[in-house]
């Protein structure tokens, strides 16, 4: 019984990486016979189905089919967290691929990994195409420019279930960061966190729109835009708009 569960849930899984996004040059169907036993074992021994850790395993694009298969098919983890690794796009099209048909993952988190502008195309189209039921997504430490950012953005005036992205600790800048507020001024009726913090790149060419945001009647909870090349006179006028919100913390 057990076996022909395990060959119900691989062939699903390999079904999905056929069936939604244009696939990278390489992709885990070059490498059936992969396998990593730690890490079912990792996913299979949290008794919890709510929440997948498999942070800081120094993973690669092949064990993603393995997350997918055992964490988002067979546990239907709610939250699933894969940050620290050494994934790529190819591994992020895996799982945007399997989000494409997902319909319990609310939280994921790709932090500290190589998905670069590549990847976050794939996850921008899932959010704008297929996938109506994630509502947090991190990004941060990924090298996203200002490209991935406004795929993001995209993303956010499309997709009205997103409510927290962070892109913190890129190489986004005026551009990404206008676009990804403009979004939430037009959109993001029910938007409650972006995290900007530590994108050098952003400067006070970015302010009048920030201020604009936070003037306006949106849920906006947290915005966070600290460390990045904004003077003082701008982050001075930030602060300003942010003081007239209820529930509303700006991190200096």
């Amino acid at each position: 019984m057990g076996t022909c569960a395990s060959m119900e849930q691989e062939i699903v899984c390999n079904s999905l990486l056929v069936s939604h996004l244009s696939p990278p040059r390489h992709t885990l169907t070059d490498y059936p016979n992969y396998r990593n036993v730690n890490l079912k074992q990792r996913i299979m021994s949290d008794g919890s189905r709510r929440c997948v850790d498999v942070n800081d395993m120094k993973l690669t694009d092949q064990d993603m089919q393995i997350v997918v298969q055992w964490g988002m098919i067979h546990k239907k983890c709610k939250s699933l967290a894969v940050g620290g690794n050494r994934i790529t796009s190819q591994g992020v099209w895996v799982i945007a691929n399997a989000l494409c048909i997902n319909t319990t993952l609310k939280h994921l988190t790709l932090h500290c990994n190589h998905i670069c502008d590549t990847g976050t195309q794939y996850l921008a189209q899932t959010l704008t195409l297929h996938n109506s039921t994630l509502t947090g997504l991190a990004l941060h430490i990924n090298d996203i420019t200002d490209v991935g950012a406004g795929l993001i953005a995209g993303a956010i005036r499309v997709n009205r279930t997103l409510v927290y992205v962070d892109l913190s600790r890129n190489r986004i800048g005026d551009q990404g960061a206008i676009q990804l507020v403009s979004a939430i001024i037009q959109y993001g009726d029910k938007f409650e966190r972006l995290m900007l913090h530590t994108n050098q790149l952003i400067t006070d060419v970015s302010v009048p729109t920030i201020v604009r945001m936070l003037e306006m009647k949106r849920p906006l909870e947290t915005f966070w835009v600290n460390k990045c090349s904004i003077s003082d006179v701008g982050r001075a006028k930030i602060w300003q708009a942010g003081e007239t919100r209820k529930k509303f913390y700006h991190n200096e």
